[in-house]
């Protein structure tokens, strides 16, 4: 029985977003002088990874109880 496997197009919508916070943290990281504007800079990407991380955790419990399902 093969491994349970998260949606291709869930993962690449997460890469594409992680590359993305990259992006922005090394742009904060070079123009950025005060932790507050690091915060400003910053805050909207890290307010979007919280939903896309709630998705990727939400596939992947629900592809291991399909896994542990069929095992049964």
């Amino acid at each position: 029985m093969g491994k349970p496997r998260l949606d291709p197009n869930l993962m690449r919508a997460a890469a594409s977003e992680l590359e993305e916070f990259a992006v922005a943290l090394r742009s904060a990281a070079d123009q950025v002088s005060t932790p507050e504007r690091v915060h400003e800079t910053l805050s909207p990407v890290l307010l979007g990874l919280g939903p896309l991380r709630e998705r990727v955790e939400r596939q992947w419990f629900a592809a291991q109880t399909s896994a542990s399902q069929r095992a049964e």
